[in-house]
């Protein structure tokens, strides 16, 4: 999967009606909706990053 199709719009929108969603996008960039969230559409946007030697996880948002 390219890039552009990676992010685009219409892939998006497609991952939750499929269940549970946990896809990394690259950079660390991960697409999330749990099954119940997935069911009504809803999804977020979750940063994971390394910072020293801990793993960290930014919520950035619907």
């Amino acid at each position: 999967m390219s890039d552009t199709e990676r992010g685009a719009d219409k892939t998006l929108r497609a991952w939750p009606n499929v269940g549970a969603v946990d896809r990394g996008i690259g950079g660390g960039l991960t697409f999330v909706a749990a099954a119940a969230g997935a069911i009504r559409g809803k999804a977020s946007w979750i940063l994971r990053y390394r910072f020293g030697e801990a793993n960290r996880e930014k919520v950035l948002g619907r």
